[in-house]
């Protein structure tokens, strides 16, 4: 009975990860499509994210409707909404400013460099967001819509069919699978924050948390990619400049940690039948 439960656990999490990648290609082409058809290139990248939506909450329907009453047990109310929110705020914006500090660390080691030999030597950087139907849409793809369905299928779904092979493994493994269907460039972020939100995930026994710092993440994300506009080019790469970097990232990801794994606002048991 058991070894059959873990293979229907299996099958579930093969079917989830089937049906998140029909759903980043569908969104791919059409993606090309829009942009193709004259569509700006960020309205076509939100609008076929909706698409991709779309088609996943299609395909996972059947899976939903069977494990609903498990999944309405991951939004259990927290003891105390405000601790829960300023900490899960604050996991979102400390793993963003990791990224910057571990971006600018692959600076002063020469990994990330200018595209332009010629480029001047010094910073130049200005806020101009797009216009407010452009960024109203970006906002509720990336900070309410991206959010919510990747936590339940991630670190709702997938997080609480691998827990039963141990804590650690599962924390490691569905955060693995949450990066593997990211961009490249992205991927060490996505694994970082799937590590966390998975702690936070499993101390805090709600999603709300994980809901929260993903949408919190995300909007620094969106004014970082559509409203700050700049280059910078410094005179010299330093090893001691680089190697405060990573030291400034290893602390940032040592007190989102710490954030993720406090029981003060852990959730209230699902009630018993």
């Amino acid at each position: 009975m058991i070894d059959r439960q873990r293979s229907d656990k299996r099958v579930s999490i093969g079917l989830i990860m089937l049906f998140q990648v029909a759903a980043l290609l569908v969104r791919s082409f059409a993606q090309q499509g829009l942009k193709t058809g004259g569509t700006d290139a960020m309205i076509a990248k939100h609008l076929s994210a909706l698409i991709g939506f779309a088609l996943l909450c299609f395909l996972m329907w059947p899976l939903v409707a069977a494990h609903s009453s498990q999944i309405r047990g991951y939004f259990r109310r927290p003891h105390s909404w405000l601790r829960l929110t300023l900490s899960s705020v604050a996991i979102g914006l400390i793993l963003r400013a990791m990224r910057w500090a571990s971006m600018f660390a692959a600076i002063f080691f020469g990994i990330y460099g200018p595209g332009d030999a010629e480029l001047a030597v010094g910073a130049a950087f200005w806020w101009a967001c797009p216009p407010a139907a452009t960024l109203t849409l970006s906002l509720i793809v990336m900070a309410l819509l991206t959010p919510v369905i990747e936590e339940v299928i991630n670190r709702g779904v997938i997080l609480g069919a691998l827990v039963d092979r141990g804590r650690w493994p599962a924390i490691v493994l569905s955060a693995i699978l949450f990066t593997i269907l990211h961009r490249i460039d992205s991927m060490p972020a996505a694994f970082v924050f799937g590590l966390v939100a998975a702690l936070q995930m499993l101390h805090y026994r709600t999603l709300w948390g994980c809901i929260v710092a993903h949408a919190t993440y995300n909007l620094s994300a969106i004014l970082d990619w559509n409203c700050l506009h700049g280059r910078w080019t410094p005179a010299t790469t330093s090893l001691p400049m680089g190697l405060g970097s990573l030291l400034i990232a290893a602390l940032l990801l040592t007190l989102a940690i710490w954030l993720a794994r406090q029981h003060s606002a852990g959730a209230h048991a699902a009630p018993r039948h």
